[in-house]
């Protein structure tokens, strides 16, 4: 019998589904799960069986992966299930088909099975060319983007999905095709849709780093009250659960550490810029690192070469 809440169970955001050696005909799919096991389970450690179940559009069953597994109590397992999926249906910017992952938990001892989760995930390919540019899929793909801000205008920040959809569907009738979350992680039903309608993220974490901006300088004439007076206590927790939550959005094609950064011309500043870099290179190798600079060719003072070298995407 299935078991939606049982001894088995992820941590949050604790399912992550990627793709390699992807074309046409197949892709190489790995789902890495993290398990606990619950204090109330009789033994100290369980045997399990891991199922990754991925569901066509239609809800057809096209592939199943499978892994056996011990987990103990107090500790956090890592196990991949993974294999072949052929002849893929891609996901891309004029047809973003996507898939449904289940994930399942079987006591190889008592027979129950639990309920892991269901993910949407999506299937492609990217590319960052210095001298050609972007691509999806092997085929070159233009940014045609514009930055959003969690607010509706008129309608406030408390938006919802529906008000978003319509948004969304005018943007892509104009010609739009790329999304910069400005400045902030956004809420999670804009990621679905942007995955659903076929957008390319650009998904940004912070606005500020430990430095201040002037905002009192210009048409802002309050004090900043920004993230700088948070980002020592609450950076490396904030960026990582972003980088969790977000991971199997098959629309994010680029992780953004920065909006606009002070640092970016601070003697200095690159070591912040490999210490974000690296948390994202570690929770998601498959995608690369940027940041907003607005200070690459500006007057006195421009961004600095050590810290621009720091960034995978410029």
């Amino acid at each position: 019998t299935l078991q939606e809440y049982g001894m088995v169970y992820p941590q949050e955001y604790g399912i992550f589904c990627h793709a390699e050696e992807v074309s046409g005909k197949s892709a190489q799919i790995t789902v890495e799960h993290q398990l606990c096991l619950s204090e109330e389970y009789e033994q100290d450690n369980a045997e399990i069986k891991v199922q990754s179940m991925l569901f066509d559009r239609e809800g057809t069953l096209q592939a199943v992966f499978e892994t056996n597994a011990i987990i103990r109590k107090g500790e956090t397992a890592e196990v991949t299930t993974g294999g072949v999926l052929k002849e893929p249906k891609l996901w891309s910017v004029k047809e973003p088909n996507l898939y449904t992952l289940k994930s399942t938990a079987i006591d190889l001892i008592t027979g129950d099975t639990y309920y892991l989760g269901e993910e949407k995930v999506g299937i492609r390919k990217i590319e960052f060319d210095p001298d050609k540019g972007f691509f999806l899929n092997d085929k070159q793909e233009i940014f045609k983007g514009v930055c959003l801000h969690h607010d509706g205008g008129a309608l406030g920040a408390a938006m919802t999905k529906g008000v978003w959809r319509r948004r969304l569907r005018k943007l892509k009738a104009m010609g739009c095709n790329a999304i910069r979350m400005s400045h902030n992680p956004h809420m999670p039903e804009l990621y679905e849709l942007c995955d659903e309608l076929g957008f390319l993220v650009m998904d940004e974490a912070f606005d500020e780093w430990r430095l201040m901006k002037a905002k009192e300088i210009g048409s802002n004439t309050h004090e900043s009250h920004g993230y700088s007076m948070y980002f020592d206590a609450c950076h490396e927790w904030d960026l990582k659960t972003m980088l969790y939550r977000d991971r199997n959005h098959p629309g994010i094609v680029l992780w953004s550490i920065g909006n606009e950064i002070p640092e970016e011309v601070v003697v200095g500043g690159e070591e912040l810029a490999v210490e974000l870099s690296g948390y994202c290179h570690t929770i998601d190798p498959t995608r690369k690192v940027t940041l907003a600079h607005d200070q690459i060719a500006a007057e006195p003072y421009s961004a600095r070469d050590a810290f621009m070298d720091k960034i995978d995407v410029v």
